[in-house]
């Protein structure tokens, strides 16, 4: 059975403890772009765990090109919040304070009392946000942590494809899609060869796999099901096909979420345990949508420029293409007005029923 059915046999005991002792790891882009995403606790206890395996470390070129094509989106989009919880402030405090307009005259209520409570509540608010914003680390203190990621995967980074071989694999990955076969079909709704990131990423996984003699292991915050074997709403396990396609190369595969990773690390290199940084990781690895909140798994976004602001918003697929259809009816010049309102107007759809 299991030598027909890999897949469906996950590494357990002495089996797991042999897998992290030989593999080599590789890391989708979403993970070390998430080390300017976390706390100090989180991200230096991830970096520890990299310096521990820096010997058996490889990138593809496609992970490697996505980390820094958007590492300065990623922290711009943290100064960026600082705006947005001013904006949602300002915006509940005045819902609220008119909200007691009804009650100017009541046999007990005061209501200019409240106001005022509310109005120093909200001055208090904003000059803790002015003191997180003051002391946000600029953009060159973030070097620190670019660095860590050069050093660990300085000579570990696979060659891109030309650009006659990136096209076929483009067409490749099309008529993959079109079969619905892992990875990457999940991405459709991407514009352009964009959509073809975790296939050309794939291939180039499966072209090194040739070229070794040791398992290998995929870390990713990817959760759609063009990754991951998924039945009954649990995670099982790394989807069979892309198991099976590894094992056609000679090559035992398989696969981690960043969570779980940073808790079998914890383990196989005897770390002391963190549970508030496996907390950390786990809520991260859901992300919520700039426009209509909602949270959604961590891949299915999409950042997209917008003329006049400094930071491309992350939209999930859903706001993502509401916003492009909108984009391409409107001029370039009014697109930061347009985005404003299209976020007031998807921030009022709960459950994907318009209640304005």
């Amino acid at each position: 059975m299991r030598e027909h059915f890999p897949g469906a046999y996950p590494p357990r005991g002495d089996d797991a403890k042999k897998l992290w002792q030989e593999a080599v790891f590789t890391f989708d882009a979403n993970v070390m772009l998430d080390l300017f995403r976390y706390s100090p606790n989180a991200r230096d206890r991830l970096i520890e765990i990299l310096h521990r395996l820096k010997d058996r470390v490889w990138l593809p070129y496609q992970f490697a090109a996505d980390f820094q094509n958007n590492r300065a989106g990623v922290i711009a989009q943290q100064r960026a919040v600082y705006d947005e919880m001013e904006k949602a402030l300002d915006s509940s405090l005045s819902a609220l304070l008119r909200s007691f307009d009804p009650f100017k005259y009541h046999p007990v209520l005061n209501r200019d009392r409240l106001k005022e409570l509310f109005a120093r509540a909200g001055d208090e608010t904003r000059a803790i946000i002015k003191e997180a914003r003051d002391s946000h680390p600029e953009t060159e203190s973030t070097e620190g942590t670019f660095d860590h990621i050069s050093a660990i995967f300085d000579g570990k980074v696979g060659p891109p494809y030309s650009h006659d071989d990136l096209h076929k694999k483009n067409d490749e990955a099309k008529k993959r899609y079109e079969c619905a076969i892992p990875p990457g079909y999940k991405d459709l709704h991407k514009k352009g060869p964009a959509a073809y990131g975790d296939a050309i990423a794939w291939f180039q996984l499966l072209d090194y796999a040739k070229t070794i003699d040791k398992p290998l292991i995929l870390v990713t915050r990817d959760t759609k099901e063009d990754w991951w074997w998924e039945h009954d709403g649990k995670t099982l396990g790394p989807r069979h096909e892309l198991i099976q396609e590894m094992v056609d190369t000679n090559t035992r595969f398989y696969m981690y979420t960043t969570e779980r990773f940073m808790e079998y690390a914890q383990t196989h290199f005897h770390l002391d345990a963190k549970p508030e940084v496996i907390e950390e990781v786990k809520y991260m690895a859901v992300s919520a949508c700039e426009a209509c909140g909602k949270r959604y798994g961590s891949d299915e976004w999409e950042m997209v420029d917008i003329t006049g602001l400094d930071a491309a918003p992350s939209l999930c697929g859903t706001c993502a293409t509401l916003w492009n259809e909108r984009r391409a009816r409107r001029s370039p010049e009014t697109a930061a007005d347009d985005y404003e309102q299209f976020k007031r107007e998807r921030s009022h759809t709960i459950g994907g029923i318009s209640e304005g």
